[in-house]
This record gives C-alpha cells, sequence and structure tokens, in this order.
C-alpha cells in the first residue's frame, strides 16, 4: 500500500542537483489519464469538478517534470518514479475509493522503472512532496479528503520488500501454483460469449465459483455479469453489454451500473455488489435477477429489510453455507469503511467487531481506521478479511462469530503455529486476494504472485505461483472446494482480458519469474533495460537471448541496450536456471520510437507486464491450455487430502 519509504531516502541524496528528465512525464500522463478518467465516472463528477481535477494531475506531472518553483530537485531521483507518485498522490486526495485502482496502477509503473532502489525511493518521497505542494494550493481538493498527507505524514517506518529482495524470502514446500487460461485471449479485450478460446472479456472485476465448477465474473465496465462452464464455455448471465441501468427481471432484461464484487452460495444464488446503483443484487438459479438489499440511486447508511436499507458503494463480498451474505463498503470520506451482513431474510445488519491485540504482532496496529479489501467465509462461519490502513501495515485478520452475532477479529499472524514472519511483514504489500477450500484451508495471494495456503490451525507455508507469470494477478481470487485456485490477470496488463485456473503440484520444482518487464518503444539513441525477478533453487542463472540468438555475456538479471537503433529493435527474453531446472520469459519486443533522436540518456516508458510463459524445471509440467477443467477438477480431487 501506500508505504513510506524513507529509509532509503538518504542513499538517493549525494548532494548534487538536476533538473527531473523532461522526457518522464509525457508516457506517466497517458498511463494515468484511464485512470482519472474511470474515477471520475465511478464518481457522476460534474464538469467543474473534472476540469479542477485534470488541472491537479497536469499540474502535480508538470512540476514533477520542471521542479518547483524556487526548489531544486536532488540527483538519483527517476523523473518516471517521480511522475507516478505524484499522480498517485493527487488522486488518491480526489477519489480515495479507487485507491485499489491507483496502487495496482502504481505498482505497474515502479516495476517498470530502470533505476536503483534508492532513486525510486527518492522519487517517491519527491512525488509526493509535488503533490503535496500542488494540494496545499487548492482547499476544495484537499477537502474531500483533508487528512491523507496528514495521516501519511504520520504514518509509522516499516520494512519495504522490493522486487529485488523478493528472491530471498523463502520457497516453502516443494511445489508450485501451475496456471493456465480458462477462457478469454490474454491480452485482447472484448465481450463475446462463447466457446473458451473464442470468448472474450473486456474489464473483470471480481470472480467467483462455485461447487459444480462454474465460475462467474463481474464485467464492471460493460455492466454484465458473466458465467463460465466447466468446459470454458462463456455466457452472459445478466445484464446487456455496454446498458448501464438498474432494473430487475429475467438475465437479458436486468440492467446493473459498474458491477463489481461477487460471490456464490451453496443453492447456487449469485449475489453481486452493484457499486454505482449503492446495491446488492441477487441472480436465482433460474437467472433472475432481485435487488436483495439498499435502493438505487439512494446511498446512505440504513439498516433494514428489503425496501428499507440503504448503502454506500458496496465492493467486495462473500456468502456462507447458511445464506448470509457479507459485503464491505467504501463510502465517500474514505476512512470509514464498514462491514455488513445480510440474512437470509434480507436484514442488513452492521455486527460489532473487537479485534484482540497480540504483542508483537500486532501492537500499535489500529484496526479501527483500516480498510477491508476482500472477503472470504469459511465453512464454519469464520471471515476472513485482508486488512489495511494503506500506509503502515497490511494484514489477515479472522472474524470469528459470536453467540450475539458479533466478531472477535484476530491476525492470522497471531495463530498458534504460525510462521515467525506475520503477515504485516513486507513480503505482504499488496496483499490483494482471499479464498477457502472445502477443507477450510484459506489461500492468501498477494501482489509478488504468492501464495500462502493456511491449514484450519493456522500454520502456514508460501508458494510461488507457478510459470513465468510477468504481472500481477489482480485482486480476486476464488477458490473450489478441491483446492483448484481461480484468478484474474491485473487490468492493464498484457494477460488482462483472460480468466486463468490453477492447481498446485507438490512435485514442482525450479526456478520461477516472479516479475519482468515487458515490451517497449524507445526513442532512437536512448537506452534501455529488461530486467527479471527470479526465486529459484541453488546455481541460479541468467542468459539474455535477443532474436534467440544467445548475448555474449548477458548473463545477470538484467540487460541494457546502451543505444536503442534499428539493429537492436527486436525480441529479448531470458532463461533463468537452477540445479532442477530451468524458466524461459516471453519475449519482449524493443522497438524504435518514430521521431526525432532522443540524444544520450536513458529513457524509460511505464509500460505494461508480460504473460507468463511455460514453466520449466524437473517435474514442474505444464499445463496444456486445451485442457479442459474438468480434467483438473479430476485431478484436485485426487489431491485433496494433501497435507500443508
Amino acid at each position: 500500500m501506500k508505504t513510506k519509504l524513507q529509509l532509503l531516502w538518504s542513499l538517493a541524496l549525494a548532494g548534487m542537483i538536476l533538473t527531473v528528465p523532461l522526457r518522464a512525464t509525457s508516457d506517466v500522463a497517458a498511463d494515468w489519464r484511464a485512470e482519472l478518467e474511470s474515477a471520475q465516472q465511478a464518481t457522476g463528477q460534474d464538469v467543474g469538478g473534472r476540469t479542477r481535477a485534470d488541472a491537479l494531475l497536469r499540474n502535480a506531472l508538470n512540476s514533477v517534470r520542471n521542479g518547483l518553483s524556487d526548489e531544486t530537485v536532488p540527483a538519483g531521483i527517476s523523473g518516471e518514479a517521480a511522475a507516478a507518485h505524484a499522480a498517485f498522490s493527487v488522486l488518491a486526495v480526489l477519489y480515495p475509493g479507487n485507491l485499489t485502482a491507483f496502487e495496482a496502477r502504481l505498482a505497474q509503473s515502479l516495476a517498470t522503472i530502470d533505476g536503483s532502489p534508492a532513486a525510486i525511493a527518492a522519487g517517491r518521497q519527491w512525488g509526493e512532496h509535488v503533490a503535496a505542494t500542488i494540494l496545499a494550493d487548492q482547499g476544495d481538493a484537499v477537502a474531500l479528503n483533508a487528512d491523507t498527507f496528514v495521516r501519511a505524514a504520520k504514518a509509522p517506518d516499516v520494512p519495504v520488500i522490493l522486487p529485488e529482495n523478493i528472491a530471498e524470502q523463502p520457497v516453502l514446500g516443494p511445489g508450485r501454483f501451475l496456471f493456465t487460461v480458462l477462457a478469454g485471449e490474454p491480452g485482447t479485450r472484448g465481450h463475446v460469449d462463447g466457446p473458451a478460446a473464442t470468448a472474450r472479456f473486456d474489464h473483470p472485476g471480481s470472480i467467483a465459483v462455485d461447487a459444480a465448477g462454474n465460475a462467474y465474473v463481474s464485467e464492471l465496465e460493460l455492466h454484465t455479469i458473466r458465467k463460465i462452464g466447466p468446459d470454458g464455455t462463456v455466457t452472459t448471465l445478466a445484464g446487456t453489454a455496454g446498458q448501464a441501468g438498474s432494473a430487475d427481471g429475467p438475465g437479458g432484461i436486468a440492467r446493473f451500473n459498474q458491477p463489481y464484487g461477487i460471490a456464490v452460495d451453496d443453492a447456487g444464488n449469485v449475489f453481486v455488489s452493484d457499486v454505482g446503483n449503492h446495491t446488492i443484487r441477487k441472480i436465482d438459479p433460474t437467472g433472475t435477477v432481485t435487488t436483495l438489499a439498499g435502493k438505487a440511486g439512494e446511498k446512505g447508511h440504513v439498516n433494514g429489510l428489503p425496501g428499507v436499507s440503504r448503502l454506500e458503494s458496496p465492493h467486495h463480498l462473500a456468502a456462507d453455507d447458511a445464506g448470509n451474505v457479507y459485503f464491505t463498503e467504501w463510502p465517500a470520506n474514505g476512512f470509514s469503511p464498514r462491514f455488513r451482513r445480510i440474512s437470509p431474510d434480507g436484514l442488513v445488519t452492521q455486527p460489532s467487531i473487537t479485534f484482540q491485540t497480540h504483542v508483537a504482532v500486532t501492537s500499535g496496529i489500529s484496526y479501527t481506521d483500516s480498510w477491508f479489501f476482500s472477503l472470504a467465509v469459511d465453512h464454519t462461519g469464520n471471515v476472513y478479511a485482508v486488512n489495511s490502513d494503506d500506509f503502515s501495515f497490511v494484514d489477515v485478520v479472522k472474524l470469528t462469530p459470536n453467540a450475539q452475532g458479533d466478531y472477535t477479529g484476530l491476525s492470522l499472524a497471531a495463530l498458534p503455529g504460525h510462521p515467525a514472519d506475520p503477515l504485516k511483514s513486507n513480503w505482504d504489500w499488496m496483499v490483494s486476494g482471499l479464498g477457502v477450500d472445502g477443507a477450510n484451508q484459506v489461500y492468501v495471494k498477494n501482489g509478488f504472485n504468492q501464495i500462502r495456503q493456511y491449514a484450519p490451525d493456522g500454520t502456514g507455508a508460501v508458494y510461488y505461483v507457478g510459470g513465468n507469470h510477468g504481472g500481477y494477478h489482480y485482486d480476486s481470487l476464488a477458490v473450489h472446494p478441491s483446492g483448484l485456485v481461480f484468478t484474474l490477470p491485473e487490468a492493464g496488463s498484457e494477460r488482462a482480458g483472460s480468466i486463468e485456473v490453477g492447481l498446485f503440484d507438490p512435485a514442482a520444482t525450479g526456478p520461477v519469474i516472479i516479475l519482468a518487464t515487458g515490451s517497449r518503444e524507445e526513442a532512437r539513441g536512448a537506452s534501455s533495460n529488461f530486467r527479471v525477478w527470479a526465486a529459484g533453487g541453488p546455481g541460479l542463472s541468467y542468459q539474455w537471448y535477443f532474436n534467440s540468438a544467445p548475448i555474449a555475456g548477458a548473463t545477470a538479471d538484467s540487460f541494457t541496450v546502451d543505444s536503442v537503433q534499428d539493429a537492436t529493435a527486436g525480441l529479448y527474453h531470458v532463461v533463468v536456471r537452477d540445479n532442477s531446472g530451468s524458466a524461459t520469459s516471453l519475449k519482449q519486443k524493443l522497438t524504435v520510437r518514430p521521431g526525432p533522436s532522443a540524444g544520450t540518456g536513458s529513457s524509460s516508458r511505464a509500460i505494461t507486464l508480460p504473460a507468463p510463459a511455460t514453466p520449466g524445471g524437473t517435474g514442474g509440467g505444464s499445463l496444456d491450455p486445451a485442457t479442459s477443467l474438468a480434467l483438473l477438477l479430476l485431478l484436485a480431487t485426487a489431491a485433496r487430502r494433501r497435507t500443508t
């Protein structure tokens, strides 16, 4: 989340002064334009508000490029990092309800920067300084969320993980989650029903799965709910693509307005958080849509039965075996999130949560002023939530019900038998997804493609996501009772548009490519750096290739093209090896940008992250993309009794 990097700041200050490169902000501005427009659409902002917000974003980016008036910019600052952080800080103040999307964009931008950790850290501090200075002169903007920068300044320093030290985290197992595409085409957006290979998705928001292996996906921007059968066949369950509204009725007649969270119960009912309408919708097994809670167009906070209850921006959902539905709200003030429950008769209540504090684990953490980013529920009624205050910690909490219908909250890090590293430690930065299988094992997914699986007694293990995923899986995770994991690639990444399903293979070994820079277009004469972050066993080594030919001496985790020319344009990839096998990245395309020469210096764009390639390594194998979910279900059933 928005963790401070002050501990690295001193490394970037060498007493020298430079001007931030002029080229840095143009690419960043384009990257953040879609995030700004999406946030404005979600809030229904008027023309004046849109103009003011656009001006604030442009002023922040221009100030990074030119340096603030009468100020100098320290050496070592990455202009692109500074611009990305300035854009994030401005939009976080203006649209606090969109932090998840903004954080994903920020992480994606930072992952592609050619610069040292110290330069990135310095860029963060300078970017926040620029944003704070710009917003200080805009009282109407800061008033939308006046305490953002005050809270950031007060946030304590915590350990920070960067991609450089991902590989230092232990791989417990052995084993890997091996993923394959269930439906859709990576990197291709659309709204097409039909067989797995020809189906298309536009902007999936969340995913859920039922006991029969059917997956359900919310289409945020096209206002529909999609269903994926076990064989990968896709249909539109409810709504009509591109038609926003609020109408109950049979599937094609019903209308939604930015549906996001999704859950399914044992009876086959699908529940949807209709964010733009401030309602929770229910789709019964016949495909008929009704409004379960709230009233379209009337946001508020009123408990009660259907017709009486009022909600405000419901987001994440979970459903238990008894027919209760749990949801979170992200109110407009940004820092008063709510956890609410809907009983089977439609009664909305807001149960209280009493959090327990544990020495050396949760001491000093305030759970009363934090966000719930994701929800899951096990088969005994315990609710799990990703919890963060955006600045100082990320945690996963277990909410245990009591006789009064309220909950006791406990950090998973405090459960008996938990490993020494608590969830609020650095590697869990950007924890983004939760799920529970039929054996009540809890799956926790973080932003660096790691999955931690917890047994019911709280003991856990870390498994890297299998394959060569060069980008994040987004913040939605669904787990079938058998242990199959369904997930959505990050919006904006090169895998966006596909739905993926994975199975844990306890015998899989070999290196894993966790993160990688991707294809890019550079100015003629600029330098361009390709980078990969990998984890593996003893003997980890690298070899880079250009147009499938090995590059002499290119045996580090990064490779730099010193001067981009027509002769150096082409396809680059890396093979990572350890003593048990190898993994090959996707080919990353370097093209020359049309226009005048860039002269000397480096150039780095905020670019999308690459798609996964076939995993290698002894015992690792791969899942054939044509393999049906039915086969995976059989494999999962055979492995169901495996131990953590």
